[in-house]
């Protein structure tokens, strides 16, 4: 119990974390990076492995190309991009001209003449494969390939390294396993595979452990085994049995400009690229095979892509998580080359992108995120980015913000340092921290004050309006009628709801026949500034001789709600105090209903109701020393301590019902009441 007594801190996540968890993955890897700043738990989340994992699947891909730098003499850089914007994300130079077809985080560059580099972009680290082995014979085989791995289940990187004759016909083969220590890999040779495969660089895919070769016998595409598929397991390295490709026919007028093997949503997948160069009025299409069954061969044809005429000899590169096929258009006549996607819409070059917002969720759900985060935690993510600080300064979004964050408590306290005087204090009931009051708006207000004399009569009403501005002249009070009721001094016996003033009358005619009690409510109109028709209160009545109560205006849920607060007068009773909270639902009919019962044990006694939270829970506070904010949850019938105000509390408190954003903010925007 002592521990529920002292200041309980919320969760930086007032979203349940998995949400958080949820919307952060979806954002840029830059802009997490800002983020990692906002909160050691946040720091946390996006360091975490799994994190790591579920962004990486949805992010777009990165890709490795490689380029020929004018700056260094024409030779080749390898730059790995953000598909994003394309951004640079690291640039490695002085590196061969082929890249292995791999999916892995390791990147193996190769020239043909057996030189090669295993690149891990993440920390920067590159590790040069030697140029010649000595049972290699270059002279009868000068060329080579290379092809990267991960085995399974072992999780091991290898490569393999075939080495070829000049007519490609005489092959050797050999394999080394990749390790974190940087040392030069040690080969070891393996049978050659049962066919010639091709060297191409489309040619050959990795899928979860197995390397894929596309066979290759002659230029004449039309020879048996051309749609071969020789497989190799990285595991036990060794040799497969073949696969037979799809039965894939062309029209007359048509013929195949590439034929190749690629990795698409995990699987193996043959594409056909057919080109029309014979007529202008049909278009290149490409055909893409999955593999269903590498042990009957089977092979589903999952999509038939038609080419725009503008678009020439389009390899597809990946299938993206929504279903968009990620295409690389080889040959254009600029000679340069474009990606698109299946839509057809071209992804800026690196050379002249304009970087997107970091909003790159819809502006609907960054703002629905936004706007439930705590106020200290906005004002950090105002630093973002330009949109988000201009969104987040919005009136909309700091009424939408007001509505989801916890209240502000303004309270009376006698400060030591000021020899006792007494101070207001504004508090983040999230927090418990004291917030700086903002300076005054322009927005017109109204007060009004009632004279009264020692024995409770009404004497004098008065009313001012009071500008906000600091240079404006003083307060100038008009006389205006005397309430038609007597009514009560103390502070919990009024209310304002919707311009109107609410005040409980003081008398003693409200007994009804059949015992029950009612009280009245006066009520006053700030905009014409007029008494109205007295309200009628709820007929009450207690269900013990034992019993007293005390009654008290509030709005809750921005209504007008009568609490009837019952206490025993004996220690016998069971309960220490029970509250009944009645709500107005027709102001000419004087009707009200009993919404809430809250039963309140005897060590929880002298709870005032100050709030009803929009989850429903209600706010209570309690009126003697030690003084504790708590929530009672009607669901559940459970009360739980929120924080206990210092010893300087005097027991007087209202609600700030403006935005916190403002005060934190130093912004200077009209209140929205």
């Amino acid at each position: 119990m002592e521990a529920n007594l002292h200041r309980r801190r919320r969760s930086r996540f007032l979203l349940p974390e998995d949400i958080i968890f949820d919307v952060l993955s979806r954002l840029r890897a830059k802009v997490l990076c800002r983020f990692k700043c906002v909160c050691k738990g946040w720091r946390a989340l996006i360091s975490d492995q799994a994190f790591v994992a579920d962004h990486k699947s949805r992010a777009a891909p990165l890709i490795a190309g490689v380029f020929r730098s004018q700056r260094m003499g024409h030779k080749f850089e390898l730059r790995v991009m953000d598909m994003d914007d394309g951004s640079i994300l690291r640039v490695f130079k002085d590196m061969p001209m082929y890249l292995a077809p791999t999916r892995i985080d390791l990147i193996c560059a190769y020239d043909q003449d057996g030189s090669a580099m295993i690149v891990d972009p993440a920390p920067g680290r590159v590790l040069a494969v030697s140029e010649h082995n000595p049972w290699i014979d270059k002279a009868t085989l000068p060329r080579s390939h290379y092809i990267l791995g991960r085995a399974a289940p072992s999780g091991t990187y290898k490569v393999l390294h075939i080495h070829e004759s000049f007519d490609g016909n005489d092959q050797l083969c050999e394999i080394a396993a990749i390790n974190d220590c940087g040392t030069e890999p040690t080969w070891r040779q393996r049978p050659v595979p049962a066919v010639v495969t091709h060297r191409g660089r489309y040619q050959g895919a990795t899928v979860n452990g197995v390397l894929y070769f596309l066979s290759y016998t002659d230029d004449d595409h039309t020879l048996e085994g051309w749609y071969r598929v020789a497989s190799f397991n990285l595991e036990s390295e060794e040799w497969m049995e073949m696969i037979d490709g799809p039965v894939m026919g062309i029209g007359e007028d048509e013929w195949i400009e590439i034929t190749a093997l690629a990795e698409l949503k995990g699987t193996l997948n043959m594409i056909q690229t057919v080109y029309c160069p014979l007529t202008y009025s049909k278009c290149d299409y490409v055909n893409i095979w999955f593999m269903t069954d590498s042990k009957k061969s089977s092979w589903v044809k999952q999509y038939t892509i038609q080419m725009p005429q503008r678009v020439f000899c389009a390899t597809a590169l990946d299938v993206l998580g929504d279903g968009r096929i990620l295409m690389l258009n080889e040959k254009k006549p600029d000679k340069n080359r474009s990606l698109y996607r299946n839509s057809f819409r071209s992804i800026p070059s690196t050379s002249s992108s304009t970087h997107r917002t970091a909003m790159l969720l819809p502006e609907d759900i960054i703002f629905d995120v936004l706007s439930r985060l705590p106020a200290k935690e906005l004002c950090r993510l105002r630093c973002v980015c330009k949109g988000w600080r201009s969104l987040m300064s919005g009136k909309a979004f700091i009424a939408a913000h007001k509505s989801r964050a916890g209240p502000l408590i303004a309270g009376v306290f006698r400060s030591q340092c000021t020899g006792h005087k007494l101070e207001l204090r504004v508090m983040n009931m999230d927090d418990g921290s004291i917030l700086r009051a903002p300076r005054p708006h322009l927005r017109p207000r109204h007060i009004i004050r009632i004279h009264k004399s020692y024995c409770g009569n009404d004497k004098l009403c008065e009313i001012a309006t009071i500008n906000g501005d600091s240079s404006s002249e003083p307060t100038t009070w008009r006389q205006r009628p005397l309430p038609p009721v007597k009514t009560f001094w103390c502070q919990d016996q009024k209310a304002t709801v919707n311009g109107i003033l609410y005040f409980v009358s003081y008398n003693d005619d409200g007994t009804l026949q059949d015992g029950r009690y009612r009280y009245h409510v006066a009520s006053f109109n700030l905009e014409s500034e007029e008494w109205m028709e007295t309200i009628d209160g709820p007929a009450m009545r207690l269900r013990k001789d034992t019993e007293s109560w005390k009654i008290t205006l509030a709005e809750l849920k921005g209504t007008l709600n009568m609490v009837q607060t019952v206490y025993p007068l004996t220690s016998q009773e069971a309960y220490g105090q029970y509250i009944n909270i009645w709500l107005l639902v027709d102001f000419k009919k004087s009707s009200w209903v009993k919404q809430y019962i809250i039963k309140v044990p005897k060590k929880l006694s002298h709870c005032k109701v100050l709030d009803i939270l929009g989850d429903g829970r209600i706010l209570l506070l309690n009126e003697k020393s030690p003084y504790i904010l708590r929530f009672y949850n009607p669901s559940t019938e459970a009360f739980t301590d929120i924080m206990q105000l210092p010893d300087e509390f005097v027991g007087v408190i209202a609600f700030y019902t403006g935005s916190l954003l403002p005060i934190l903010t130093n912004d200077h925007i009209d209140e929205l009441d």
